[in-house]
C-alpha cells in the first residue's frame, strides 16, 4: 500500500508540475493505468490554466430558468 500511495503522489505531482514542457521520457516508464492518472491530472492542469487565464466558457442560464415567471398572488 505504501508503494502505491508514493507511486500515486509522484505520478499526480509530476503532471502538474510539466506544463508544456515535453513529458514522453517521464511517461513512458509509466504502466497502463499510471499513464492514465497522468493524463486525467493534465487535463485538470490544462482545464484550470484555461480558466485562470479567462478562455473557460462563460455561464449561461439554462432555458428553464430564462422562462420562469413568478406567479402572482391573484394566482393562488
Amino acid at each position: 500500500m505504501t508503494t502505491f500511495v508514493g507511486r500515486f503522489r509522484q505520478t499526480m505531482d509530476s503532471s502538474q508540475n510539466v506544463y508544456n514542457e515535453d513529458t514522453s521520457a517521464l511517461v513512458e516508464r509509466l504502466d497502463y493505468l499510471e499513464r492514465a492518472l497522468f493524463r486525467a491530472g493534465q487535463s485538470g492542469l490544462n482545464s484550470f490554466q484555461s480558466w485562470e487565464r479567462g478562455h473557460a466558457s462563460t455561464l449561461t442560464a439554462s432555458s428553464l430558468v430564462l422562462n420562469y415567471r413568478k406567479r402572482k398572488i391573484a394566482d393562488l
